[in-house]
């Protein structure tokens, strides 16, 4: 690991330098202009080397990676224009953090979470065509299924605490909830 005598410096340059330059350093403190659209891996490794500013010359690139990734590359960053792309499953909160940073389009396949959370879908993030997968640590209701259900016409796979629960409602409901789910 390298060790920076003044950790209250500038840094100045293109994201792969900045990156190379950060590798294995956690005490930057100082101002960090980057002056080309980073990648996430670049972003982040830069993230996680200061607690100073990040200032993005060009924040219209596009980045992609895990939600984890994307969260940890934007910390400290207040915009971002550019398209972003999710290539895991990622939770409720993951998502609004994003999306309340970045302006560009936000592009996730899939959202996993508690039932509550997928239920609630703050945010508007369970719809359409998404994979939405319930937690393991987390037993769905029939009325939270009957509303996941009818947010997305993509697959909902269950956790297995939901997969060992007894439900009982009207056949309707019952019919609501489970449509699609092939693990109950």
């Amino acid at each position: 690991a390298i060790t920076l005598n003044v950790t209250s410096g500038s840094m100045f340059g293109s994201a792969s330098q900045l990156a190379d330059a950060f590798t294995g350093i956690t005490t930057h403190t100082g101002t960090v202009i980057i002056t080309d659209a980073p990648t996430v891996a670049q972003l982040k490794i830069i993230n996680d080397a200061t607690t100073g500013s990040i200032s993005l010359i060009d924040a219209s690139g596009v980045l992609t990676g895990t939600a984890s990734d994307v969260v940890d590359a934007l910390a400290g960053i207040t915009t971002y224009a550019g398209n972003i792309t999710v290539t895991d499953a990622a939770t409720i909160a993951q998502l609004t953090t994003i999306d309340g940073i970045a302006s560009g389009t936000l592009t996730y396949s899939s959202v996993t979470d508690t039932a509550n959370n997928l239920a609630t879908n703050t945010g508007g993030y369970v719809k359409t065509d998404k994979t939405v997968t319930i937690d393991n640590g987390s037993t769905a209701t029939l009325a939270q299924l009957v509303t996941i259900n009818a947010a997305t016409s993509g697959a909902i796979t269950l956790g297995t605490n939901t997969i060992a629960a007894n439900y009982t409602g009207t056949a309707s409901d019952l019919v609501a909830a489970f449509t699609g789910i092939t693990s109950h």
